[in-house]
């Protein structure tokens, strides 16, 4: 059984109350929202959201690590392990920097997630030194590694951009 909240829960059968329960969360379950850097709200799919991201530096610099933390929340139970990709894709759409896991480092799968957890995900980039001059832009989005299949937004995107700009 499944219980998502916190507190005493009256267990019931045959219409006979058998007692209360008092449930506390897990110590590694998270229901209330995390600080972020940035707002988001970009629902993927049916049942997981993007909360929020906080992306140290603000703007990627070439040579230099880029750290993104995400905040993802549970909607709905979701039935299979999707896989984050966080990508910096260059003038010509293609990554050139990039980190494509499960979530919390490989300990977090989204098939495990509970409805209205957060689940805080972090990824580094190693930014190229020497990147081609031109327009970047920072994407992050879900997909099914084993068709390959991107979970989509409500426009029919695959992917939320994080930042857009030039490498110096």
């Amino acid at each position: 059984m499944t219980i998502p909240v916190a507190g005493d829960v009256r267990v019931r059968a045959a219409g006979r109350t058998l007692g209360v329960v008092a449930v506390r969360p897990a110590s590694d379950r998270r229901f209330e929202p995390p600080s972020v850097g940035t707002r988001l709200h970009a629902r993927f799919g049916d049942g997981i959201t993007l909360v929020g991201a906080t992306v140290s530096p603000v703007s990627p610099r070439p040579g230099a690590p880029l750290t993104v933390t995400l905040v993802w929340r549970a909607e709905a139970p979701i039935d299979r392990s999707l896989k984050v990709f966080v990508h910096l894709a260059g003038p010509d759409g293609q990554p050139v920097a990039q980190n494509d896991a499960v979530p919390g480092n490989w300990t977090r799968p989204t098939d495990r997630w509970l409805p209205g957890e957060y689940v805080e995900d972090g990824h580094t980039l190693v930014v190229p030194a020497a990147p081609p001059p031109g327009p970047y832009r920072l994407l992050v989005g879900l997909y099914d590694p084993l068709t390959g299949s991107r979970a989509a937004l409500p426009d029919g995107a695959d992917a939320v951009e994080l930042w857009r700009g030039s490498l110096p």
